[in-house]
């Protein structure tokens, strides 16, 4: 890498930072419809059905306490780490 011109070590960061979130979003493609557990870097814990992944954010179903549905968008930046629970 060295020796590359500012410019085109810009673009060779930037494609590697969306390949990872890519593999972030096939990997949540995969439990679309399941329920998991969604740690965020902000601290924040979050369980749901995945309902729908883009390049940007992860819906999610989630049920109150008092049995009310809700829908969490979550961005994939902020996610740290993922535990799937099993079937919805």
């Amino acid at each position: 890498m060295r020796g590359l011109p500012p410019r085109v070590l810009s673009l060779l960061l930037i494609n590697i930072t969306k390949m990872n979130f890519q593999q972030v979003e096939n990997l949540l493609i995969r439990y679309r419809g399941q329920t998991i557990d969604v740690k965020t870097i902000s601290g924040g814990v979050y369980e749901g059905t995945v309902m729908d992944v883009t390049n940007d954010y992860l819906a999610l179903k989630t049920k109150s306490a008092l049995g009310e549905e809700d829908q969490v968008f979550v961005l994939l930046h902020s996610i740290e780490s993922i535990l799937p629970r099993g079937l919805a």
